[in-house]
C-alpha cells in the first residue's frame, strides 16, 4: 500500500510541476502577443497602409456611426488583414478608442468619439465619403424635433 501512496506522491508533485510551468509558458505566451500587438501597431502607423484609400461614412443599426473601406490599395490591405486578423470575424484595435474591424472580407473602422477618428484619418491619408448623408441629417432632425416635442408635452426632461 505504501507503493501505491509513494506513486501517488510522485503523480502530484508531477502534475504539481507542469502547472506550474504551464502558468510560466501562458504568461510568455501573453507577453508575446501584447508585444506582437505593440509592434503591429508601430508599423501600420509608420507604413500608413490606409494612405489614399477611400471609406465611407455609415449610419448602421442603432444609430452606430462607423466607417466602411470602399477602394484602395488591395495588396496592401490583404498585408494589414494578415497582420491583424485570425478569423473572418475579429478586430484589431488601433489606437485607444479606434478598432478595424474584419468582417466576412469587408473592413470597417468603428470609433468612440469622432474627433479621435478625424485625427486619425489625417495621419493615414485616407479620404471619407458620405453618401446620402443630407438625407440622413435630415431624417436625423426630424427624428430629434419629434421626440423633442414629446419630452415639452408629457414635460420631460431631455
Amino acid at each position: 500500500m505504501s507503493l501505491l501512496r509513494d506513486e501517488l506522491a510522485q503523480v502530484d508533485a508531477d502534475l504539481e510541476s507542469l502547472s506550474k510551468k504551464q502558468g510560466e509558458l501562458s504568461e510568455q505566451e501573453y507577453n508575446l502577443h501584447v508585444r506582437r500587438t505593440e509592434v503591429i501597431k508601430t508599423l501600420l502607423v509608420e507604413e500608413k497602409p490606409f494612405e489614399g484609400t477611400e471609406w465611407e461614412l455609415v449610419l448602421g443599426h442603432k444609430n452606430q456611426v462607423y466607417l466602411k473601406y470602399l477602394d484602395g490599395n488591395e495588396t496592401l490591405m490583404k498585408e494589414v488583414r494578415d497582420l491583424c486578423f485570425r478569423s473572418w470575424h475579429d478586430s484589431f484595435e488601433l489606437q485607444d478608442g479606434i478598432e478595424l474591424h474584419f468582417d466576412d472580407g469587408q473592413y470597417s473602422l468603428h470609433f468612440n468619439e469622432p474627433r479621435q477618428l478625424s485625427i486619425f484619418a489625417q495621419k493615414q491619408s485616407f479620404r471619407i465619403v458620405a453618401t446620402d448623408i443630407e438625407d440622413k441629417v435630415r431624417k436625423l432632425s426630424k427624428e430629434l424635433k419629434t421626440l423633442q416635442e414629446i419630452c415639452h408635452q408629457f414635460n420631460l426632461k431631455a
